[in-house]
């Protein structure tokens, strides 16, 4: 069994539960800000890879792409190594933002990130989602921008209009809420988009 998980530390404030929930899954966490900080053999090795980012569109982007972790994302979908992006994280795989008007993302799919039409700005809190993975649950939201919903959602919820909570593709799970403030179920999501330790995971 692979024994590492990659968390690319894009500046965003703490990740100590983060860390924490991949420890408690049995796997060792390794944060960096860049992939020359560790081995070869731990990139290539690592059951899968986190993007963890809160703030900004265009900061998110640029350390994504100075720091080279775009050629390492690359290699792991490739390689079919489970990605899981979290917040803007998710927002930079996308073509572009409303966030940041000019500034292009990787374009692994299709589409914007939109501003969110939301009942009240921020969204910020418990919010339930509708998905066939995660039956009648509420997570942690806290942002101002969103996806519609699309082939790839597999969970969506509605505040204001209604937007996807998660979305996959391939070995790729990107979520919206933040799964590592979500409590028991936050948990068991990671788990599922990581494709570890479960006999019922998400097909990452």
């Amino acid at each position: 069994m692979n024994k590492y998980i990659v968390i690319i530390d894009t500046g965003d404030g703490n990740l100590f539960s983060l860390k924490a929930a991949v420890a408690g899954l049995g796997y060792i966490p390794v944060v960096l800000s860049s992939p020359e900080e560790t081995s070869a053999e731990i990139l290539d090795d690592a059951a899968g890879v986190i993007i963890y980012a809160r703030s900004r569109y265009s900061k998110t982007i640029k350390l994504i792409k100075q720091n080279r972790w775009d050629s390492y994302l690359e290699f792991c979908k490739q390689h079919g190594k489970a990605i899981l992006a979290i917040g803007i994280g998710l927002h930079i795989f996308y073509q572009s933002s409303e966030e940041a008007p000019g500034i292009s993302g990787l374009g692994w799919l299709n589409g914007k990130v939109l501003a969110g039409n939301f009942s009240k700005i921020p969204l910020s809190g418990w919010t339930q989602i509708n998905s066939q993975f995660w039956n009648d649950v509420a997570v942690y939201f806290t942002h101002l921008y969103a996806l519609p919903k699309s082939d790839y959602s597999i969970a969506t919820t509605r505040y204001g209009d209604r937007f996807s909570a998660a979305i996959q593709k391939d070995s790729f799970t990107g979520l919206q809420f933040f799964p590592d403030k979500s409590g028991a179920i936050g948990m068991e999501i990671i788990e599922q988009a990581l494709g570890i330790n479960t006999e019922e995971t998400v097909d990452a």
